[in-house]
């Protein structure tokens, strides 16, 4: 379940011109683009609950494919 809440909120983030794989402010940012990423964070936050709310964390939520740990054990089909 865990991956399926972080590859929606991925989703949603890219989808408010958000790319990153974690959140790390630094003194680079601006103050525009902190309350960007906040706007974006919340949106998306509001998306994954109605989504569960209503029961549907099914495949129709994903433009892609549910992403997988980085550090992980490799499944048959990860080797073949």
């Amino acid at each position: 379940m865990t991956m399926i809440i972080k590859t929606l909120f991925d989703q949603y983030m890219v989808e408010c011109g958000i790319l990153m794989p974690y959140i790390d402010p630094s003194f680079s940012h601006t103050y525009d683009d902190i309350d960007k990423v906040v706007k974006a964070s919340g949106y998306a936050i509001k998306m994954i609950l109605e989504a569960m709310n209503k029961g549907d964390l099914s495949e129709s939520c994903f433009d892609g494919w549910v992403e997988k740990p980085v550090f992980r054990r490799p499944d048959k089909e990860d080797v073949e």
